[in-house]
């Protein structure tokens, strides 16, 4: 607000200094001329002399004063506009800053999202190519097994526990359902040291294997594969029998928990 009202700040400054040095100016010229017609007379009366002559030096005291005072309203009025056209100047380049601040902080902002963009890209060539390796590897290992079974299903039987369900029940395994939220389904591996009918609580080694996540489709056939699967993995490791029987339970199912006994052939 000062800077926008400085200009007339200054004028009115000015006009006030040179009026108050004309008026100045003009009754010094009057007293002068008051001073001269009276001269002779103040002379002539002596006893007025001195307080003349003091008059005039008080007089002249005041004009020096006066101009002192229009030097530094001078003085102040160049300082002020030399402040106004310092100001015009900074606001000036300012407002130049703020522009070539604008302009840099937008090219910053497009090259960023451009990274980010080429990054993302970069990101998703990359798990495409895992993914496609991954598959490659698949691939073979399917070839491989299709090749070379290390497990081979020769019978499999299913029994429903408890004995009092009817054989309708089986259907839950032979027709794809969904469990629900609360439904768990477990397996253990029982392996038999020498023959097949041997008692199933003679030398056996129980592995819990979680197969299914609750809310999954489940089939005969899934468990089938799923099974399959972790025998042709990591199990026939840790297994020297060629006997094992696999018991999948399943709990929380609409007719309650059930037993699916799986029987494998283990060919090494």
């Amino acid at each position: 607000m000062i800077l926008k009202n400085l200009s007339r700040i200054l004028a009115i400054c000015a006009l006030m200094g040179m009026s108050v040095l004309a008026h100045a100016d003009q009754a010094l010229q009057e007293l002068e001329g008051y001073v001269i017609d009276n001269a002779q007379a103040i002379v002539d009366a002596g006893e007025n002399r001195q307080a003349l002559q003091r008059k005039l030096l008080q007089l002249e005291e005041e004009k020096q004063q006066l101009k002192a005072t229009v030097d530094k309203l001078v003085t102040r009025l160049d300082q002020l506009t030399k402040a106004l056209e310092q100001s015009t100047a900074l606001t000036k380049a300012y407002a130049n800053t703020k522009a070539s601040q604008a302009e840099r902080d937008a090219k910053a902002h497009a090259n960023t999202k451009v990274t980010l963009l080429q990054r993302k890209v970069s990101d998703l060539k990359r798990k495409i190519a895992a993914v496609e390796r991954t598959n490659e590897r698949l691939q073979k290992k399917i070839a491989g097994m299709k090749e070379n079974k290390s497990v081979t299903l020769i019978h499999k039987d299913f029994s429903i526990f408890p004995q009092y369900y009817d054989t309708d029940d089986l259907k839950l395994l032979e027709e794809t359902f969904e469990t629900d939220g609360y439904s768990e389904i477990r397996m253990y591996v029982e392996v038999f040291s020498n023959n097949y009918n041997e008692h199933p609580f003679t030398n056996r080694a129980k592995m819990k294997v979680r197969l299914f996540d609750p809310g999954m489709y489940v089939s005969e056939k899934i468990i089938t594969q799923k099974v399959t699967s972790l025998l042709n993995g990591r199990l026939t490791e840790k297994i020297t029998s060629k006997y094992m029987r696999v018991y999948i339970t399943g709990y929380n199912f609409p007719k309650g928990p059930y037993q699916l006994e799986v029987r494998y052939y283990l060919v090494k």
